[in-house]
């Protein structure tokens, strides 16, 4: 089974510009755009993984070798228009997906903050739309249960060296890194109370 790609939003510490030389180091392996808005500076990434977990570990993997610590994941919230803008639609259409009034058998997705008029996690949208016959760009997003399980690992290596081991490969093709959950056995269908954020870099 190949692997899926994903978009993914981290972050990061500021950067000195677009001339930032880690920018260019993450470059050679992965494709990369750092913005900054409202004092965070934060970096899209595309990462293949067999899940998003495994794919987003393993670009902060990247990130960190490079110079760019990752801090913790963005989740990509929007609001009604923005969904409007992504999905090429007229706002009007989304307030009727979200109220109902169109496609009853299949509910629109929940908002995950209800502040503004609501905003929703982008991946959401994205399979509400697909299930629905519009055409989106195949990449992936993580789900909002991804977000925590990301952050929880990245938070707890970031708390204890001795959960890595091995090193990061940069040199060459674009880097083999993968993280793998430290815990034998475990696989992307942990259940929430079971999941183990204790993640070791294998090499």
């Amino acid at each position: 089974m190949s692997p899926t790609e994903f978009e993914l939003i981290f972050v990061t510490p500021d950067i000195d510009g677009p001339g930032d030389m880690r920018i260019a180091k993450v470059e050679e392996h992965l494709d990369i755009v750092v913005e900054s808005h409202s004092g965070l500076t934060l970096a899209t990434v595309t990462a293949e993984g067999a899940d998003a977990v495994t794919a987003a570990l393993n670009a902060a993997a990247v990130l960190s070798a490079c110079g760019l610590p990752v801090a913790r994941t963005y989740p990509d919230l929007v609001t009604r228009q923005d969904i409007a803008d992504r999905a090429e639609v007229s706002r009007q259409a989304v307030g009727n997906w979200v109220r109902g009034e169109r496609i009853q058998s299949d509910p629109f997705p929940t908002p995950v903050n209800l502040v503004g008029g609501g905003a929703w996690l982008w991946g959401d949208v994205v399979a509400w739309l697909r299930r629905n016959d519009h055409e989106i760009d195949d990449i992936e997003f993580p789900s909002i249960n991804d977000h925590a399980r990301i952050d929880s690992a990245l938070l707890r290596s970031t708390e204890s060296s001795s959960t890595r081991s091995g090193h990061v490969e940069l040199a060459g093709e674009r880097a083999g890194v993968l993280y793998a959950p430290s815990v034998a056995g475990s696989n992307r269908n942990w259940p929430g109370d079971s999941f183990q954020s204790n993640y070791a870099l294998a090499v």
